[in-house]
């Protein structure tokens, strides 16, 4: 067997662009990644894809078409019967607790969750929330830690439901534009605090919305929210190499 590593090539931009590489295409069926999921600096085992490829498929000896077995109903429903609802893959309590959502797990007391406000019950607001809302928070780095500086929310047709920059309490230090796109000049003017993201965010969802985002645990500590309903991605597709380790957004989108 021959092994090529091909270097600085990733295996998104080499699948993308397969037409460069006429070369490889012979090898294309048994091509493996050797970056480690979700990070720049691990190497995936790659012995562990040549060891679990399936064997090539021998050639038929015979033309003659074999008798098909009468196959016994399933008491299962058939697949194209299977429907899978959001609620499905909304976190449990044990996830929430394990991947310290505000409120879930035991670093989250009382005294901390002073200034959260948690969403209420679907009784309790007026007007219908959406059912599911997705959510993506911007933070930088001010003398207190990480403090909110974006918020966007969309429905699942697409629609903008909120996008409000956000002006931090404390002095910033790093306002983290190489990953937030947020800047000094952006922020000039902005009026907006956290206490009145809290009181939009709770106009907009209750308790019974499910949030979808990733790695949603930081973007509802920067709202100082707590919410119960949640699909998180990072937790949907997880890393490899287990907990702690996340796979980053940009690898489940490649």
């Amino acid at each position: 067997a021959v092994v090529l590593i091909v270097d600085s090539i990733g295996y998104g931009s080499y699948k993308r662009n397969k037409a460069d590489f006429p070369f490889l295409a012979a090898l294309d069926k048994h091509s493996a990644p050797v970056r480690s999921p979700g990070s720049k600096y691990e190497v995936f085992p790659v012995i562990a894809e040549l060891l679990t490829c399936p064997p090539a498929q021998k050639a038929s000896q015979s033309n003659k078409k074999k008798p098909q077995k009468q196959q016994q109903p399933s008491p299962c429903k058939p697949r194209s019967e299977w429907v899978m609802q959001p609620s499905d893959i909304v976190l449990t309590r044990s996830e929430l607790a394990e991947n310290k959502f505000p409120g879930f797990s035991e670093e989250w007391t009382p005294e901390v969750m002073a200034n959260f406000v948690k969403t209420k019950k679907a009784g309790d607001k007026q007007g219908a929330a959406d059912r599911m809302v997705a959510m993506d928070c911007e933070m930088c780095l001010t003398e207190q830690g990480q403090e909110l500086t974006r918020i966007s929310l969309v429905n699942v047709d697409g629609n903008v439901l909120y996008d409000q920059f956000v002006m931090p309490k404390n002095p910033i230090i790093d306002y983290k534009t190489k990953w937030s796109g947020v800047t000094e000049e952006l922020l000039k003017g902005v009026k907006t605090s956290v206490e009145d993201v809290q009181k939009k965010l709770l106009s907009i969802i209750d308790s019974s919305t499910i949030l979808v985002g990733h790695s949603l645990e930081n973007d509802l500590k920067a709202c100082r929210v707590q919410h119960a309903n949640v699909i998180d991605t990072s937790v949907l597709y997880p890393h490899a190499k287990g907990s702690p380790y996340k796979n980053g957004l940009n690898f489940l989108m490649t």
